[in-house]
């Protein structure tokens, strides 16, 4: 069935996205995103497509689904009771001292504008709002939702990403503000195996196709095409984003890189991203490898 663990790593068999924001749009022309209303009925639809999820996940072949982490930030939100930008900020965003990260949600518009937009870059002309999004949420199923989800809708800086990194990139070593053993589990593990396994369910040997890229939130570098560049250690774990960013982190280098672009302005049909961000990556690679460990050490580039 559905767990935390097999949504975090994109095995637990929910699709990889739904037109939620544009069935609303097109059902309910009248509901205004983010309302109680426009919640009822997006969590209704998400429903309808757990409750087709089979009672044993046989699910081989893990799937990226941004499903997945609206409902665990709903499950969050239950568990804590507490809405998730709040629980963000208390448990993540002040402790780490992470001033320029935050959501925004659609009770802080005003006429259509954002808090942020004297602070944000543009993304897309988007047809549904009939203008070009600035410090609003990109994707169409966070903005129906109000803007807080678990799979988009929280900005940032590139120096903030970077120090969120690093905090994580420290309890790896063991001196970080999460225990290291917790951050090594959800590097390693995937949605049904860890990298450690040598045998699955019934003594099958695990294939790489078994654990896949994912692990617990993290992506690892595929054999080819990686986004992080052809020669990116086979140790760093990542994840890209929509609008044209990305973080990777990489312990044996010691070493995070962070990338914050806006390559779906004007239009998503924008994907030079796909050949700038592996060579950029690999240009980095190679000037962090010609420094020594003890000057990279706990960093970030």
């Amino acid at each position: 069935g559905l767990t935390i663990r097999s949504i975090l790593a994109h095995a637990s068999g929910l699709p990889a996205w739904l037109p939620l924001g544009h069935r609303l749009w097109e059902q309910h022309p009248d509901t205004v995103p983010g309302s109680h209303e426009a919640k009822r009925l997006i969590r209704g639809w998400i429903q309808s497509e757990v409750a087709k999820l089979p009672i044993q996940n046989t699910a081989t072949t893990p799937t990226y689904s941004d499903i997945g982490y609206i409902v665990l930030g709903w499950w969050f939100e239950s568990r804590f009771k507490q809405s998730l930008d709040e629980l963000i900020k208390s448990r993540v965003l002040t402790p780490w001292h992470l001033t320029s990260t935050r959501f925004v949600g659609t009770n802080e518009w005003t006429s259509g504008d954002s808090p942020l937009a004297n602070f944000s870059a543009a993304t897309e002309l988007c047809p549904i709002r009939k203008r070009v999004i600035v410090g609003q949420v990109h994707d169409e199923n966070a903005f129906a939702l109000g803007g807080v989800c678990g799979h988009a809708g929280l900005f940032s800086t590139a120096d903030d990403v970077g120090k969120w990194a690093d905090h994580l990139l420290n309890s790896y070593y063991g001196f970080g503000p999460v225990k290291q053993e917790t951050v090594k589990l959800f590097w390693t593990t995937g949605g049904r195996f860890s990298q450690n396994d040598t045998r699955g369910h019934f003594g099958n040997k695990i294939s790489p196709a078994d654990l896949g890229t994912w692990r617990l939130g993290w992506d690892t570098p595929s054999v080819t095409g990686s986004s992080g560049g052809n020669n990116i250690p086979r140790d760093a774990v990542g994840h890209l984003g929509f609008t044209g960013c990305s973080v990777w982190i990489v312990p044996s280098l010691c070493a995070t890189v962070v990338l914050l672009s806006n390559r779906v302005h004007p239009t998503r049909n924008n994907d030079a991203i796909k050949t700038f961000r592996p060579a950029l990556h690999n240009l980095i690679w190679d000037i962090v490898r010609q420094t020594t460990p003890q000057q990279n050490k706990f960093s970030s580039s």
